[in-house]
């Protein structure tokens, strides 16, 4: 069962990189509320951040859940829309930082066995309609 399931907000996967940062009509729909500068960060501050991000999300337990918080979402975010302007130690940190913390994310789905609830419940439109009230459903879909 989750943390915190009253924590999750739907998302949707952008089309173009823009659209996360538009407010959307829904309320319960995540985006990006603060896109930052990041040209105007010192290489040491990306770093900082990235590290403090990093310790955060890729702690264990559900913090790797935290990557839905504008706090952290918002930051990596940004970094990646920008990630042709960032000098090579900094595209390896994100990248190392997006691995371990999906390999985290992907640890507590398994041991709340989500995989094996999606796979049992995803299979047909009643079990859709039916499961999306159960937090630990919803969250195997919007992940």
């Amino acid at each position: 069962m989750l943390d915190h399931p009253e924590l999750i907000q739907n998302f949707k996967i952008p089309i173009r990189k823009e659209q996360l940062c538009e407010e959307p009509a829904t309320e319960n729909q995540f985006f990006v509320k603060d896109r930052y500068t990041i040209g105007a960060l010192s290489t040491d501050k990306i770093e900082s951040e990235l590290e403090r991000i990093g310790q955060k999300l890729c702690d264990t337990g559900g913090k790797c859940l935290e990557i839905i918080n504008n706090e952290y979402f918002d930051f990596l975010y940004s970094i990646i829309y920008y990630v042709e302007e960032q000098n090579l130690q900094t595209r390896k940190k994100i990248l190392q930082l997006l691995v371990e913390g999906l390999k985290n994310l992907k640890r507590y789905m398994q041991l709340r066995k989500m995989f094996e609830f999606s796979a049992e419940n995803m299979l047909t439109q009643s079990a859709m309609k039916d499961g999306i009230a159960d937090p630990k459903f919803k969250t195997v879909v919007l992940i």
